[in-house]
């Protein structure tokens, strides 16, 4: 039992310490979180010193060690009832001087048990229960308690008057939460003890309901934004049920079979590789099936999202227009409303003649929104989301504060529960679909509102991919391939890529052809942070026109925490795989670069980036296993990582540029390209993408190409 205790107590102070360094460093804007980081590394030092006291180490002073121990469950009791003063308000500063009067007990009484013996007179070292009480030990115990059960009721009471039904919800789940957790503690801490004994419950009791109790405040206040306490709960659960599995039949075999075979080393051998086996096929096979298992609902969702979609994808561009439109707005919108059950939804795309949104389809009862104006304050809160904006975001980012009554009150009067944007390829905001809420004002789950951001996301990029078309047909391009092609390439292939600190990146693209090509761009990931690509849309005339705009406008969609090159492959592989437009596939490259240094890369069947190492002046090839994208929709990418010393130069090319012949039929090739690095490393990249120009011109002459060249040329 002392290895499980020790285990655990362990896996407490790892845990604990985890949730301080994380809301303290990328929560820390936030006064909740801050005090929440507060809470767990006092709760880490609460269970390092439970380690200590039950260590019973000679020389340490129990009657200290307990006194402090004793104070930190009292500060951390102080601090969880100031979180539930503040709570949901996440940047709550007003009201600093009551929470700080309303901790003047709980502190008093800390001093007084650190300073004085009128809580804890004296602890025997050979048994710290045996603890001498000082006369103020049960007033410690009822203020401690009234801080810790006056947190959960503050929050309880409070959740009573939220307008924020998600958060109601959430603070629901929390307090089972907690009062599973407690009834945890009481059983274990409390009634087996008195009542069978076991004294040695105690302190496992301890552990884990001071851990689970931590976890919950921590799941509440982490992202109050986007808390999905079922989720995490699921998870939860699911981690302990692997754990048990996992380690119970081991923990059975080592203590009831080891102990009497061990003299003999076969058997001993036998026993060790039987274990293996098992926790190997269990981690490999049962691990993910339990996952998967307690994610089924979210699984299911996606399934039959992806089953709703495919009559979508079914519809061809037609002639008419308008028949078109009609018939996308009824499969897509009508379709989702229907299947799912909200009572209404209203779309409305962007009028470019006068900068508004106006209705272009709805299900269900009307509203009282005629138009939407660019300058609106919703159109404001839509493009500080950039996703999906839901009525309980708007409650709960101060963000949104000023203009939070104007647009709430819209949601209301119209029985709306969220609004879902779609972007243009300028990030402008072509287009917004309000959905209303569920019959008997049921709660959209987390779950479904993510697979809403899949949709959105299907949705945005046939509706751009669509109204650029609309657009080309009015300039009547349509009428020759090689027009629509060209336009296609200059309103996406950008003149220059984007920089961040520690890389210069330099590239040039000939357009040879103008029944399709290349596509190279780049994008903005963070302030210090882009992605580059690079992709072969093939010669196909319009085919290839819509495959290019495909490529830029799955590249250029935001989609949070898509911020890897496997990452952004496999985003484009699945919107082009699921795409009504998909008839091509497109080898493509995609790297990206952090100003710490670090270059990664994934390839889907393109040419290799080639790299120059300054420091022994050698050339090396970088690609990763893949296939075109659109070929299949479940394929993964893998990324890789370059070690790059300053100085590094790479670049990705197209086959254009190792196939560009002169009139004489030979070759371009690799080789100059690599001899102009070699002979000047030390130039700028724009520097040295000018010779490469200028020698590739002098080499093909007036000789005509049939194939795009296009070259990225980056140094570290």
């Amino acid at each position: 039992m002392i290895y499980i205790e020790g285990l655990l107590a362990f896996f407490a102070v790892t845990t604990s310490l985890y949730i301080f360094f994380y809301n303290l460093f990328f929560k820390r804007s936030y006064t909740l979180n801050r005090l929440l980081a507060l809470c767990a590394l006092i709760t880490a030092n609460i269970f390092a010193i439970f380690i200590l006291l039950n260590l019973r180490l000679p020389g340490l002073s129990s009657v200290l060690m307990a006194r402090i121990f004793l104070s930190l469950i009292t500060l951390l009791a102080t601090l969880l009832f100031n979180i539930m003063q503040i709570y949901p308000d996440i940047r709550e500063r007003r009201h600093a001087l009551v929470y700080l009067m309303s901790g003047i007990p709980g502190h008093a009484l800390i001093v007084m048990t650190l300073a004085t013996d009128l809580v804890i007179q004296n602890i025997p070292f050979e048994a710290y229960a045996d603890r001498h009480k000082g006369v103020l030990y049960l007033a410690y115990l009822v203020l401690t308690a009234f801080y810790f059960a006056g947190s959960v009721i503050i929050v309880f009471i409070k959740s009573r008057f939220f307008e924020n039904r998600f958060l109601r919800k959430e603070v629901s789940l929390f307090l089972f939460g907690i009062a599973a957790a407690v009834g945890w503690g009481i059983l274990f801490i409390i009634v087996v003890p008195t009542f069978l004994g076991l004294e040695q419950t105690r302190n496992f009791g301890t552990l884990v309901a001071g851990l689970f109790i931590i976890l919950f405040y921590n799941a509440i206040v982490v992202d109050i934004r986007r808390v999905d306490l079922q989720k995490f709960y699921n998870e939860l659960f699911s981690w302990l049920l692997i754990g048990v599995l996992l380690f119970a039949p081991v923990a059975a075999a080592m203590k009831f079979t080891i102990e009497k075979i061990i003299p003999d080393p076969l058997n001993l051998t036998l026993i060790t590789f039987g274990i293996f086996v098992y926790l190997f096929l269990f981690f490999k096979y049962l691990t993910p099936a339990i996952r998967g298992f307690m994610s089924r609902s979210y699984t299911r969702l996606v399934d039959d999202f992806n089953e709703y979609f495919k009559s979508v994808k079914k519809i061809d561009m037609e002639s008419d227009q308008k028949t078109f439109w009609s018939k996308f707005y009824k499969e897509s919108i009508t379709n989702l409303v229907d299947k799912y059950g909200m009572l209404s939804g209203h779309l409305y795309i962007l009028d470019y003649q006068d900068n508004s949104l106006k209705p272009a389809h709805h299900v269900g009862k009307s509203i009282g929104i005629k138009q939407i104006p660019e300058a609106d304050p919703l159109v404001s809160c839509i493009m500080t989301e950039g996703g999906i904006l839901t009525t309980s975001i708007l409650y709960t980012d101060s963000r949104y504060r000023d203009k939070r009554d104007a647009i709430l009150s819209i949601f209301r009067d119209n029985d709306l529960e969220m609004a879902i944007p779609f972007f243009g390829m300028d990030k402008r905001l072509i287009g917004i679909l309000f959905l209303g809420v569920f019959p008997g004002k049921k709660l959209y789950s987390k779950a479904f509102i993510s697979v809403l951001e899949l949709f959105r996301i299907q949705f945005q990029h046939q509706l751009a991919n669509g109204l650029i078309l609309d657009e080309v047909k009015i300039n009547q391009v349509l009428t020759h391939d090689r027009l629509v092609v060209d336009t296609i390439k200059k309103k996406i292939i950008p003149r220059e890529m984007i920089q961040v600190p520690g890389i210069r990146v330099s590239s040039f693209h000939i357009n040879n052809s103008q029944q399709g090509g290349d596509y190279l761009d780049s994008i903005l990931l963070a302030p210090d942070r882009a992605a580059y690509i690079m992709a072969d849309a093939a010669y196909s005339g319009v085919e290839s026109g819509i495959l290019a705009l495909e490529l830029y406008t799955s590249f250029r969609t935001p989609v949070r925490n898509i911020d890897s090159p496997d990452k952004i492959l496999n985003n484009m592989n699945w919107v082009i795989s699921t795409s009504r437009f998909k008839k091509k596939n497109a080898p493509a490259f995609c790297m990206t670069y952090a100003s710490q240094g670090a270059v990664e890369y994934s390839s889907a069947a393109h040419n290799p980036m080639v790299a120059y190492n300054p420091n022994d002046g050698t050339f090396s090839e970088h690609a990763t296993k893949g296939i075109p994208l659109g070929v299949d929709r479940d394929f993964l990418y893998e990324s890789r990582e370059l070690a790059a010393p300053s100085g590094t130069i790479g670049i990705i090319y197209s086959d254009g540029l190792v196939s560009a012949m002169n009139s004489s039929g030979a070759s371009y090739g690799l080789e100059p390209v690599k001899r102009m690095i070699k002979t000047n490393p030390d130039s700028p990249p724009l520097v040295l993408l000018r010779s490469i120009y200028m020698d590739l011109t002098s080499f093909i002459g007036d000789h005509k190409q049939l194939s795009d060249i296009s070259l990225i040329l980056f140094k570290v």
